[in-house]
């Protein structure tokens, strides 16, 4: 009995010395990174966003996305588009309580048709964990804005939290009114609140109504 207490004490300390392991090394990595400075590339800069080193080229930009589709619990979609045929690497990188930088745990490569939008699925995540999407091929300026994060649905939650909108149009928004989106951002970014699982678009932002009034 106390050789087993012993060996689960011995385990328990053990997890605990990797967890400040790798704690420790997740704090080196993003120093260095913050103060390495990249070399030039025949194709433009190379920096890193969320552990993951991204190739720069000049001249492609994202037009669309990343938009975020469909997410399971080990699975998700994300939308591009660029402007020329290109093909765009995109990288997962997990970000937890250990590594809260991130660090990459995917990446798929994508021929990218020019003005065409295409779908990139990513699968065998974790349930549950938060994800951050970056591209590699794009201009500097796409590569450093376009950066796309979600988390996976984890199955033994119980409850779900909902955002819904409808009737939207921004381009409708006069001045000094609220702007919808405006409002779901700030409070979907807010760490301190609860964290919003779901945001649902229930359609509506093109107006029929006036379509089929008496004339």
């Amino acid at each position: 009995m106390e050789a087993a207490e012993s060996d689960l004490a011995s385990s328990d300390s053990l997890r605990d010395q990797i967890s400040a392991l790798e704690k420790k090394l997740s704090s080196i990595s993003s120093q260095h990174q913050d103060f390495e400075v990249w070399p030039e590339s025949s194709e433009g800069r190379i920096l890193t966003i969320a552990g993951a080193r991204l190739q720069c080229r000049g001249g492609v930009k994202v037009l669309t996305g990343p938009v975020i589709g469909k997410v399971g619990s080990t699975d998700a979609r994300v939308l591009l588009e660029v402007n020329v045929e290109a093909e765009i690497t995109m990288f997962v990188s997990l970000v937890d309580e250990d590594v809260p930088n991130g660090r990459v745990i995917a990446s798929t490569k994508k021929l990218c048709p020019a003005r065409r939008p295409v779908a990139i699925t990513v699968s065998n995540l974790l349930p549950g964990e938060s994800y951050v999407i970056t591209f590699s091929g794009v201009d500097r300026e796409s590569a450093e804005a376009r950066v796309g994060q979600f988390k996976t649905f984890d199955l033994e939650e119980r409850a779900l939290r909902v955002l819904s909108v409808s009737c939207d149009r921004p381009d409708k928004t006069l001045s000094g009114e609220p702007n919808m989106w405006e409002t779901l951002a700030e409070r979907t970014l807010r760490k301190e609140l609860p964290h919003v699982d779901l945001i649902l678009h229930l359609g509506g932002q093109v107006s029929m109504r006036k379509a089929f009034e008496d004339r």
